[in-house]
């Protein structure tokens, strides 16, 4: 495969994931690691890189004990090839830890994203943008622990950090900014949400209504909304994210298919008992369909 075609189909798998479209980022994915392992061997970078770019498709579909045997293997090889505390072997160590963390496994997680914190202040320093990732993945499953408040002081602090380190405008710290906005959201008052609002519209008039980051952030909205106990605002929104989706992506992609838990929550709110639970189920059997096995995490707002 010529260079420039090589160039062309990794430019398309990375706006595919970005997009959503996981299943068009898996396939380019596959072709390019078969490519780089044909012309360069197994044990390539590049090989490596897009092993683990695959693996982060599965994590997207919800396929977390794929995505987990994946990182497992690419640890191994990065320790043995480039060494333990090598900056390859260190990043597998962090989309591991990761993955244990969205399948269920938090406080595995927690430990093993603590000890590779350690490890990056000892070796790059506090202030690295890769110890910052560490300090970052902390916060998200200390948030999945149930732990909101502890995880928004530590959002904080971490946002505080990037917009010296990054700037403010960087993607990462505006999706810090995001994730702290967020969490913050489901134990404060009003102007919380107001947050999570103008967070949502900023995004619709910067990147565009279908983007979906703007679909991601509107999704968040929802489930606060809902958990608020706004079932009316919460279901439209959350209705306006699903037909969004499945407009883009399919009725039975999992991002469409991951907003209607939500759905449920809000008809459940407002006395729809049966409509609830037809969204719910519908959900779990399509995720079933998809091969996506993962239990209650696979239909979590996303």
């Amino acid at each position: 495969m010529r260079r420039r075609k090589l160039e062309r189909l990794a430019e398309s798998a990375s706006q595919a994931l970005e997009d959503g479209e996981t299943e068009k980022a898996r396939v380019a994915a596959e072709i390019l690691i078969e490519n780089h392992r044909r012309r360069r061997g197994e044990n390539h970078n590049e090989t490596l890189e897009w092993r683990g770019f695959r693996a982060k498709v599965l994590i997207e579909e919800r396929r977390f004990s794929e995505a987990e045997a994946e990182f497992v293997d690419l640890l191994l090889i990065r320790e043995r090839n480039e060494g333990v505390d090598s900056l390859p072997a260190m990043r597998a160590r962090g989309n591991l830890a990761r993955t244990v963390a969205l399948g269920g496994r938090i406080d595995e997680a927690l430990l093993a994203a603590r000890a590779l914190l350690e490890d990056r202040r000892r070796l790059l320093g506090d202030d690295h943008p890769e110890t910052l990732d560490s300090a970052g993945h902390i916060a998200h499953f200390t948030h999945l622990s149930g732990e909101s408040e502890a995880a928004a002081g530590m959002y904080a602090d971490l946002l505080e950090k990037r917009r010296a380190v990054l700037g403010p405008d960087h993607l990462v710290t505006r999706q810090t900014e995001q994730n702290l906005i967020a969490v913050s959201a489901q134990q404060s008052d009003e102007s919380g949400l107001e947050q999570l609002r103008r967070s949502a519209e900023e995004y619709e008039q910067t990147q565009g209504p279908d983007h979906a980051k703007t679909l991601l952030a509107y999704g968040h909205l929802a489930q606060q909304l809902v958990r608020k106990g706004d079932y009316v605002e919460g279901l439209r929104l959350a209705r306006h994210v699903q037909a969004s989706r499945e407009r883009m992506l399919g009725p039975d992609a999992v991002p469409t298919q991951s907003v209607r838990p939500t759905v449920a929550r809000a008809l459940a709110g407002l006395g729809q008992t049966a409509e609830a639970l037809e969204e719910l189920f519908g959900a779990l059997h399509a995720l079933d369909r998809s091969g996506v096995g993962e239990g209650i995490y696979a239909v979590q707002i996303r």
